[in-house]
């Protein structure tokens, strides 16, 4: 039988400490990969692994099992609800993986033509100094309005939900996971290679099940948490990497919950319930979350019993 999403949503949160952690789906199943290279998969709901050295000096008594009929053995991680030692695995394997070669280094140009590169940057410098001089007003370039839009059917969906966010708590993060729902494969080449630079967060404090009746001025910036000294997205030059997705498949996206070390609920309570949706702030790509509803818990020193 064939894994379930609400699975792979699990497994990646319990990975979310960790960068490099991708995957990508295949005949119902899931692969895993980090930094690239296939290190395990999720079959019916089975979390397995290669037999790399790292897997078997931390889980050496792990059973074997196959992915499907006619594969090669791999390890079987019982243990994934402990994400701290599910993490220092995957740590382990990615720091066990070759790094990639250096490209060799490209043929010395001929003297003449070294000559050559010499005099068009000089002239280029004099006339750019030229042009300088005479004042002449300068326009902001904007990079983006070279990128094709992306007119393919996206979705963006929250990952795993967790049961224990609390107000105070540094380092807490949500996955949100950005979906191909088309019959080709998408590129979306205005993509920032840090993954949580492409997604604006929104919140508000509500009522259970009324985020409904939340009126717009009412929705607060969560992130970029501006607030807390966000300020990536003031990069004149963001690094970019084009995001390929194949149909059915979905780019992982964190995004850091620094909001609810800072956020301040309208009166004290034992609990209290938040609103939140996602957008893909990009000017190719705006993909929208549905409202979806979060419990949130005060520090434990200022629970209120009643």
């Amino acid at each position: 039988m064939a894994s379930s999403k609400d699975y792979l949503t699990f497994v990646l949160d319990q990975l979310s400490g960790l960068n490099g952690i991708t995957w990508r789906g295949m005949m119902g199943e899931y692969i895993l990969y980090v930094r690239g290279t296939v290190v395990g998969g999720i079959y019916d709901d089975r979390l397995l692994v290669k037999p790399f050295p790292a897997a078997l000096d931390l889980i050496p008594d792990a059973p074997r099992e196959l992915p499907y009929p006619g594969a090669k053995e791999m390890l079987l991680v019982e243990d994934v609800d402990d994400a701290e030692s599910l993490c220092a695995l995957f740590r382990a394997i990615g720091d066990g993986l070759p790094f990639e070669a250096p490209a060799p280094e490209r043929r010395k140009a001929s003297r003449r033509l070294k000559k050559t590169a010499a005099c068009v940057c000089f002239l280029a410098a004099a006339l750019l100094a030229a042009c300088s001089a005479e004042s002449a007003p300068t326009r902001e370039y904007d990079e983006t309005k070279f990128f094709q839009k992306v007119t393919a059917n996206m979705a963006l969906e929250h990952g795993y939900l967790r049961h224990d966010y609390t107000l105070g708590t540094p380092g807490q993060v949500m996955t949100f996971l950005l979906r191909n729902q088309d019959v080709t494969p998408v590129s979306v080449n205005e993509w920032l290679m840090d993954e949580s630079d492409n997604i604006c967060l929104y919140y508000a404090f509500c009522e259970p099940g009324k985020s409904e009746a939340i009126k717009d001025d009412a929705w607060q910036l969560a992130w970029p948490d501006l607030e807390s000294g966000d300020l990536r997205r003031q990069k004149s030059h963001p690094r970019r990497s084009a995001l390929v997705l194949q149909p059915g498949n979905s780019a992982v996206i964190d995004v850091p919950l620094t909001f609810l070390e800072h956020a301040r609920p309208p009166k004290r309570q034992a609990s209290y319930t938040i609103a939140l949706y996602a957008q893909i702030s990009l000017n190719t790509l705006q993909t929208r979350s549905e409202v979806f509803e979060i419990t949130v818990f005060p520090k434990t020193k200022d629970v209120i019993v009643e």
